[in-house]
């Protein structure tokens, strides 16, 4: 069945898998730097407090690391 596809497709199935792979960890990545900066916006304007900043950028690393790892196998 990988022979079929390479041949209709024109590139490997597998290589398809880690470009999905590939796009799905930017974003969750980009997902985490996003939601970081805006937090950290609502602090200079005195809206969240640095403490409230730092333990959800510590839950949106974890988070992002959880759903890498996830990702990745």
């Amino acid at each position: 069945m990988e022979a079929n596809f390479l041949t209709g497709a024109g590139f490997n199935a597998g290589d398809l898998n880690l470009f999905f792979r590939g796009v799905i960890a930017s974003l969750i990545c980009i997902w985490a730097v996003w939601t970081s900066w805006k937090q950290f916006q609502l602090t200079q304007s005195g809206q969240l407090s640095y403490g409230d900043w730092f333990v959800n950028v510590v839950k949106a690393v974890f988070i992002m690391t959880l759903l890498l790892i996830i990702v990745g196998a």
